[in-house]
Parts: C-alpha cells; structure tokens; sequence
C-alpha cells in the first residue's frame, strides 16, 4: 500500500477590527435610547454599516441609532469592510410593559368621593392623614 501525503499552507490575515456595542438598561415601552457602537477600522474604511431587524431603530444603515422597539428585542450589527471583512455583535434590548393604573371608583366616604393622591408607595384620599 502506498500513501501521498500533500501539505498545504494557509495564510490567515488578522485586520484587526473590531465592534462593540455598550449594553443598555431595559427601559419601559415607548421609551428610547440610543444604541452605542464603537468600530475599530484600524485604518481600514467601512463599506457598510447594518442593524438587523431595522423594527424599532431611526436609522438602520447608523452606527448610534436610537432604538424603540415595542417588545425585547436581540438586535445584531454588522459591520463590512471594503476588503470584505465583516464583524457583526449583538445586543438584547429589555423592554418592560408600561406599569398600569386602575382606581377602585367605589372608593367613597359618606355620599361624596374624595379627592386621591397617588404616590409612588401609597394612595391616600384627601383628608386621611397616614399616621
């Protein structure tokens, strides 16, 4: 039995770029921010710039687009070079449901509905003093 064994060399180029997106705190449905990326081009020029999904984002083709998604969402940067090197990271968007509201309307002393005052910690009726 007879055995060829050929052996190949393979050159791998490290250009060195890099791209990293700042986390942000989850923010309640309807509020923005700004996504915050950094892209290390170390000398090279960026062909293209791609947040996928666009849903939510101002400007999906921006390296700091403000984003309002509706729900969570994981969104990816991609990032090519005009030597055809692409990057791509990601982040996950927290986004909480608005808090909500509701007041007993059966909230009555005597004949008459008092006034309420809402606080963060309590609900009060006008006049009650909290003791």
């Amino acid at each position: 039995t007879r055995f060829t064994y050929q052996t190949y060399s393979l050159n791998v180029f490290d250009p060195g770029y890099d791209v990293t997106i700042q986390t942000v705190d989850a923010l309640c449905a309807g509020e923005s921010t700004t996504l915050d990326a950094t892209i290390n081009t170390n000398g090279g020029t960026i062909q293209t710039i791609s947040w996928s999904p666009s849903t939510g984002l101002n400007n999906a083709a921006i390296e700091d687009p403000i984003a309002s998604p509706d729900v969570t969402t994981t969104y990816a940067l991609t990032v090519t070079f005009s030597d055809g090197c692409s990057l791509t990271e990601t982040i996950l968007f927290e986004v909480n449901a608005a808090p909500s509201i509701s007041i007993d309307p059966a909230i009555a002393y005597g004949c008459t509905l008092k006034p309420t005052t809402i606080t963060e910690n309590a609900i009060e009726p006008a006049g009650i003093a909290n003791n």
